[in-house]
């Protein structure tokens, strides 16, 4: 087992600094490839195992910050939420991000039980897209976050993590609905009857 000792120190403001910078580096793809922006996002469950594969963060750390309220109060901070309902262009609700890096819309289910954006949903498969001033502010992401994750290893990482399923789309399509059905016991408890209505 690794010794935590051989990680290196990464705080609070490094993991946000460090998603900004993974999620600028897909945007710079996505736009590559013509994709929507309504597709510029990202999850923190797709960050922590980029984070676990290329030894910057244990997975035991990764446990515990998942749902940390200390660690999302601070990216909270830097978060547009838009309600669920809202049904503007993607493209607006974007630009009206001000000086906030990221966007993120709220659940059905988070609308239902309490209105609050829930800090496991966050901290696991939340979407999370990028504004106009997160682009704007993606290469000093970058810089800060230089010596923990240069663009080459993302890259690397990126191929890794994707590698068994490019093959086989379907297989992540399987695998995503068996790990959202576990996450959703997880943050909401099983699923009653009665939940079928705010599903």
């Amino acid at each position: 087992m690794k010794s935590s000792f051989q990680y290196p120190i990464v705080s609070h403001k490094d993991i946000i600094n460090l998603f900004h910078a993974i999620l600028f580096w897909r945007y710079e793809e996505k736009v590559a490839a013509s994709i929507h922006p309504r597709f510029w996002f990202l999850t923190f469950g797709t960050v922590w195992n980029l984070l676990d594969m290329g030894q910057i963060l244990p997975s035991s750390r990764i446990t515990r910050l998942q749902g940390k309220r200390e660690f999302c109060k601070l990216f909270l901070k830097k978060i547009l939420v838009v309600e669920h309902y809202d049904d503007r262009d993607w493209k607006i609700i974007l630009e009206g991000g001000a000086f906030r890096p990221f966007c993120i819309r709220k659940g059905s289910r988070e609308l239902v039980r309490g209105n609050s954006v829930n800090f496991l949903e966050l901290c696991t498969r939340t979407r999370v897209f990028i504004t106009p001033f997160g682009i704007r502010q993606g290469p000093s992401s970058v810089e800060e976050v230089s010596s923990l994750l240069p663009r080459e290893k993302f890259s690397s990482l990126w191929e890794r993590y994707t590698k068994p399923y490019q093959q086989d789309k379907s297989t992540l399509s399987v695998l995503m609905k068996v790990r959202n059905k576990a996450l959703n016991e997880r943050i909401w408890g099983e699923k009653k009857a009665s939940d079928d209505e705010i599903v």
